[in-house]
Order: structure tokens, then C-alpha cells, then sequence
């Protein structure tokens, strides 16, 4: 059942840290077995905002991250 509820939250786009804190995993196992389903709209969501963030302190015009 915790697998379950791992992937329900994590595909709800519950912030990995939440989720580790809930199930009482490590970081670094719940990584292992559970990266593959973070939620991609998330994701994608998550990267446009790093994308913004940078592009206002990136007077070079280096590429961003995709």
C-alpha cells in the first residue's frame, strides 16, 4: 500500500520532500524506486519556472534547461 500511495502523490504533484516526510522513506531510496513517476506536467511546470528565473539573470543568453 505505501507504493500505491507513494505514486498516487507523486502523480498528484505532491512535492517529493512531502512525500518522503508522509511515507518515512529516504531520500535516496524513495528516488530510487519512485523518480520515474513524478508527475511530467509537474515537471515541465517546474523547469518553465527555472527557465524564467534564470532568463532574468542571464544577460549572456546561455541556454536553458529543456
Amino acid at each position: 500500500m505505501r507504493h500505491t500511495r507513494a505514486t498516487q502523490m507523486l502523480e498528484a504533484g505532491v512535492a517529493p520532500a512531502v512525500a518522503v516526510l508522509e511515507l518515512g522513506h529516504s531520500i535516496k531510496m524513495f528516488f530510487e524506486v519512485y523518480a520515474k513517476w513524478v508527475n511530467v506536467s509537474k515537471r515541465k511546470e517546474d523547469l518553465a519556472k527555472v527557465n524564467q528565473s534564470v532568463a532574468t539573470t542571464n544577460p549572456k543568453g546561455r541556454k536553458l534547461l529543456k
